[in-house]
């Protein structure tokens, strides 16, 4: 009767368990930048941050953000952070950037932009924007949201269809 616990116990300690956080993670990824239902990201922006001092300034601006937007703003972070710990996968974000990052400012219209570190080297952060029924509106939303994180942060735009992926030279502060 013991067998059971102790297989589990070894599968999940081994290569395996890593596997399962790192698809875990990847499917949060994909689910949170898409922005909305249906549709891919027109754009995606990734940012280096330096530190737990900076995950939580970016944070910040991005609460400014969706004032000065108009912008509905759900900061799923902790609530994140919680699921991520209970699957056991908490420790892919926390123990590179002490806090998960996830959250998502949007229009009614669908224009908006989800942001999140889940999957990704320590302090860096994607940001993917969703164009919602306006491209024009939402590419001059988008050029305003990078001039602005932009200013204080290193900001790279990610190429064609690759999606984020770990910046270069982005070294943290903090280790």
């Amino acid at each position: 009767m013991n067998q059971a616990p102790s297989l589990v116990r070894r599968t999940f300690s081994s290569g395996l368990h890593k596997v399962v956080r790192t698809a875990a993670s990847i499917v949060l990824v994909c689910f949170v930048a898409s922005c909305s239902q249906g549709q891919r990201p027109f754009l995606i922006a990734q940012v280096c941050l330096q530190s737990p001092s900076d995950v939580d300034q970016f944070l910040a601006e991005l609460r400014r953000l969706s004032v000065s937007e108009g912008l509905n703003a759900v900061d799923a972070s902790t609530s994140t952070a919680k699921k991520l710990d209970i699957m056991g996968a908490g420790d892919l974000v926390k123990n590179r950037a002490g806090k998960v990052v996830d959250v998502l400012l949007r229009r009614q219209d669908g224009l908006g932009v989800a942001a999140t570190n889940i999957g990704l080297p320590g302090y860096q952060v994607a940001m993917g924007f969703s164009a919602g029924v306006d491209t024009n509106a939402a590419s001059l939303f988008a050029d305003r949201i990078v001039g602005v994180i932009g200013k204080r942060w290193r900001v790279e735009v990610a190429s064609g269809e690759a999606g984020a992926k770990g910046l270069s030279n982005c070294t943290p502060t903090v280790q």
